[in-house]
């Protein structure tokens, strides 16, 4: 016999550590068990599942911290041949949000934050 516990935000919240909501936040939380609940599959609570999962100001500081070399290879793709204009700050966070949703688990926070999971 196995129990079953639903998760939803507010237990979550309750048994995850704190330096795991602190990274993430309430809504953090609340987009990660809505992903997972999305999958359609019943997954076993575990801690683990969140600690993969990181929160980033934006997509240029998430693309960063995985691989600097990236950012790079973006502006170097955004500028124009003709032009020696580097290309703007939206254009590369723009550039940088397609890279996390085609390579990882990537949930773009109303506040402008991104979260990240790069082990999947």
């Amino acid at each position: 016999m196995a129990i079953i516990l639903e998760l939803d935000v507010y237990l979550a919240e309750k048994v995850l550590r704190d330096d795991i909501l602190q990274n993430l936040s309430y809504d953090g939380v609340e987009r990660i068990i809505e992903y997972y609940d999305e999958l359609g599959e019943d997954i076993s609570f575990d801690q683990s599942l969140f600690w993969c999962f990181h929160r980033y100001e934006n997509a240029i500081e998430a693309v960063r911290d995985h691989d600097d070399s990236i950012i790079s290879e973006i502006i170097d793709e955004l500028k124009d041949d003709d032009s020696d204009e580097e290309p703007s700050e939206d254009d590369i966070e723009e550039k940088c949000l397609e890279y996390l949703e085609k390579n990882t688990i990537c949930f773009e926070m109303n506040d402008g934050t991104v979260i990240v999971n790069y082990e999947y």
